[in-house]
Parts: structure tokens; sequence; C-alpha cells
């Protein structure tokens, strides 16, 4: 075993991963085919649900009303729920009984390849739509948890009174003061949430049908392909890796307070 081991690992140092028992191809390129279109699923996922967590924390730190409490459960709810519960369920609504998006795949088969480059990019945005949104609905609900407490934190400190005291504007206070000092942990915190984000992508590729490395993960467990399935874990790994490392550096970039810290 430990021969194999080192076998295995030489092997993948050079790029050799092995061929794909179930299709017939160097597991090399089958991921090339399919980690872009992770990469692009994960990318806008990651992208709107970052944002609009952030925007709905901020939101829910800074009020005290009703309708504040209420998304918040909402949220929790979101949170609680499995993440197949949560695309089958928007899969059920926006494809299935009001039709509005497409079922699933990533682009029109049979007339994509006909369409112009305008048309192809619009009909691969429509299949893009809901896939992307279920991932930015799951990440968006912790990240807004998350920031609404931090966004709490922060408008407690000294120096948000002094700016009041001042008559500094409110949006002012909330937006430069408070929401500033409040974003360094929250981006730091998407580089834990990259694991579950991978986890969350394998089961919303495999219920749109979308064909990046999370379906193609389950399709290599399902078939008995371990080479296809240890080099799609292998490659989440680094992908995981990578977003680790851009969250820090956005973190250090938002709060200048952990520059100076280090240095």
């Amino acid at each position: 075993l430990p021969a194999q081991y080192l076998h295995f690992v030489g092997n993948a140092i050079r790029g050799n991963l092995g061929t794909s028992l179930t299709r017939g191809r160097p597991v090399v390129h089958v991921l090339h085919d399919v980690i872009p279109n992770t990469v692009l699923l994960m990318g806008a996922g990651l992208l709107l649900g970052v944002c609009g967590g952030i925007a709905v924390g901020a939101w829910q730190g800074s009020r005290t009303s009703r309708i504040a409490r209420v998304t918040e459960w909402i949220g929790l709810g979101v949170i609680a729920t499995p993440e197949y519960i949560v695309a089958s369920a928007i899969l059920s609504a926006f494809a299935a009984a009001w039709r509005l998006f497409p079922v699933g795949g990533m682009v029109t088969l049979g007339v994509h390849e006909s369409m112009g480059p305008l048309a192809a990019a619009l009909d691969v945005l429509r299949h893009l739509a809901l896939p992307a949104c279920t991932l930015a609905l799951i990440i968006g609900a912790g990240v807004a948890r998350y920031q609404r407490t931090e966004m709490r934190v922060v408008l407690a400190q000294p120096f948000i009174r002094t700016a009041r005291a001042k008559g500094v504007p409110e949006r002012r206070v909330l937006t430069r003061h408070a929401l500033r000092n409040a974003l360094g942990p929250v981006i730091a915190l998407c580089g834990l949430l990259l694991p579950s984000l991978v986890g969350g992508a394998v089961f919303v590729e495999a219920i749109f049908a979308w064909p990046g490395m999370g379906r193609a993960m389950v399709d290599a467990v399902t078939g008995r392909d371990y080479p296809l399935a240890i080099g799609a874990v292998m490659s989440a790994s680094v992908l995981v890796t990578l977003g680790s490392l851009l969250a820090d550096i956005g973190a250090a970039m938002a709060d200048p307070r952990l520059t100076r810290h280090r240095s």
C-alpha cells in the first residue's frame, strides 16, 4: 500500500490522475471540461450570496422592527433546511410549476449551437439563474446572520456614539463607520463557507443537471468510478484552499486594522 500511494502521488504531481472508468477518458480531461462550469456556478452564487447577505445583515443589524425579526427567522429557516430540499423547492416552483426558467442543464440542447453570441450568453444565464440563486440563498442566509451580529457589536462601540454626537448623518454612520468595520470578519467567514459551498454545489448540480464537477462527482460515486471521484475531491480541495486565501486577502483589504496589527 505505501508503494501504491507513492506511485499515485507521483503521477498526480505530473498531472496524471488515471483514466475514468465510466467515461473512458483521462480524469484530467474530464475535470478540464467540468471545472469551469462549477467555477461559474460557484462564483455567481458566492457573489450574489455574499453581497445580498451583507446588505440584508447590515439592514437587520441596524433595525429593531418586526419586519427585520421576521426576515431573521426566515433566514434561520433557510439555514436549517438541507440544501437538496431548498433546491428541489425552487426547481418545483420556478421551473416545473410556473415555467419561468429551464428545468435543468446549462444550455438549450439542439438550439444553443445555432444561436449568436449574445443569444447564447443569455441562454446560459437563463439556465444559470436558478442554481446560482439557490446557492446564493443558502450562502446569503448564513452571511446575513453573521453580518447582523457584527453590525450590532460595532454599533455599540464608543466611536459610533461619538460620530452621532458630532452630528454625522445616520446613513454615513451606518455605511462608512459601522459597515466597514463589520465587514472584515464577514469576509473572512466566506473562506470558511467554501467547504459547505462545494458540498452544496454537489446537490445543486445534481438536482439542476448542471454539468459541473459536483454532478461528475455524484456520477463517479454511483458508478464506482474511483479515479474520477478522487480527482474531483482533490480539485475541490484546491478550490477551497485558493478561496480561503482570497478570503483572507479580502478581509485584510476591507479592514486596514488587520494589516496594521500584523505589521
